[in-house]
């Protein structure tokens, strides 16, 4: 196996190996406390049009998307720019989140099976769209992990 999934090893020794039980199918959809509050989710959904997916961005948490099955493209924006355009709501502590509407500033990144990107509180994200002809569904992984495990 590649060694490009390295850096999720840096987040969670835990996370890192249920990562890689996932990608060879032997991972149950569910979610997964992995301690030092990191959590690993898997699961079925369906993405939406590209211009349809707001972006979220959050002050205590970072995210690790990784498609295992399907297509997803995932839009990253400077938070700074993404602050400039129209807000869904503002941040709320609760939830570590707040939205944005969609913004044509950002990035698009197209992951495939076995693909990630990792998005850090500096990066306001829309996960969920629908990369151009590609079906709706999708099979994702999601590491929701506190920020400074990403920074050590």
């Amino acid at each position: 196996m590649s060694d490009k999934y390295l850096p999720i090893k840096k987040i969670s020794e835990t996370a890192y190996e249920l990562v890689l039980k996932a990608l060879a199918g032997e991972l149950e959809l569910g979610s997964y406390p992995c301690g030092d509050g990191v959590t690993v989710n898997v699961f079925n959904t369906t993405t939406t049009p590209i211009e349809e997916v707001g972006y979220e961005a959050h002050r205590k948490m970072l995210d690790v998307h990784m498609c295992l099955e399907g297509a997803e493209c995932v839009g990253i924006c400077s938070l700074e720019t993404m602050r400039t355009g129209e807000k869904v709501f503002d941040y709320d502590e609760s939830q570590d989140a707040e939205l944005y509407k969609h913004n044509p500033n950002g990035t698009l990144h197209v992951l495939n099976p076995g693909d990630f990107v990792i998005c850090l509180p500096e990066h306001a994200h829309k996960p969920g769209a629908t990369p151009p002809g590609a079906d709706t569904k999708l099979k994702k992984l999601l590491i929701k992990a506190p920020a400074e495990l990403g920074m050590k």
